[in-house]
């Protein structure tokens, strides 16, 4: 290693990792969190529905073409 390069200051060097990590914020009982995770839930159920109802549609497109029938 070169002098010139234990000079150099390391990509580390712009965090601070002396100090001790600060406290957790309080949470809410994690009901904050069960809203979340419900409203998510609620969403992908929703976006599945609409996902089968396009499988279903294009399926039925398929056929038609395939069977020659509009």
């Amino acid at each position: 290693m070169k002098s010139s390069e234990r000079n150099r200051p390391s990509c580390l060097d712009q965090f601070d990792c002396s100090s001790e990590p600060g406290p957790e914020p309080e949470r809410d009982n994690g009901t904050e969190d069960e809203n979340r995770t419900k409203a998510t839930l609620e969403a992908l159920q929703k976006e599945n529905r609409s996902l089968k109802e396009l499988v279903i549609q294009l399926s039925a497109l398929v056929i038609r073409k395939v069977t020659g029938k509009k």
